[in-house]
């Protein structure tokens, strides 16, 4: 479970959020609003790539600000600016975060069938640099439904998609 208590954020002297508080269970939620409602802020509040001014935020009883190790590995953000560590290719990169997150065997095996089915194969030693925005985002995805992650978080992710990969 996921929840936000109380949380302020502001963006130097514009207040952003105010008083926030939300409660989210097991399932999937879609953040709607129109370009510059702070859609992707919220999503880096709860990322813990963004410090609100106050509040808490906690996910299965852990605290971002307190135990922030234990949050952060059970939240995946699937975060475009990730994939700026260009001298790393596709599979390091995925690797990578397969570790960080602890990722199962089972884990492991799923991200293999996420990248058989998103047509990546080919594009596992590409440096990371070099991967078009829908190469890209199907890394994002393949590797964060992969690990058995309480949250995943994911800002625009059919961006880039082709139609295939969006069936």
């Amino acid at each position: 479970m996921l929840s936000l208590e109380s949380l302020d954020f502001a963006w130097g002297e514009r207040c952003l959020f105010s008083d926030v508080s939300l409660t989210l269970g097991p399932g999937l939620c879609w953040l709607r609003g129109a370009n510059g409602s702070g859609k992707t802020t919220l999503l880096r509040l709860i990322a813990g790539a963004l410090t609100a001014t106050s509040g808490r935020i906690r996910l299965a009883g852990f605290d971002i600000y307190a135990d922030p190790l234990a949050y952060r590995s059970r939240c995946f953000w699937a975060n475009r600016d990730a994939l700026a560590m260009d001298w790393l290719c596709a599979r390091e990169f995925a690797e990578l975060n397969l570790g960080l997150y602890r990722a199962s065997t089972a884990g492991r095996a799923r991200w293999q069938h996420f990248v058989e089915d998103l047509a990546l194969s080919d594009q596992l030693e590409a440096p990371l640099g070099t991967l078009s925005l829908g190469q890209g985002q199907k890394l994002l995805l393949s590797i964060g439904l992969a690990p058995d992650a309480d949250l995943l978080l994911l800002d625009e992710p059919f961006n880039g998609l082709n139609a295939p990969a969006l069936t």
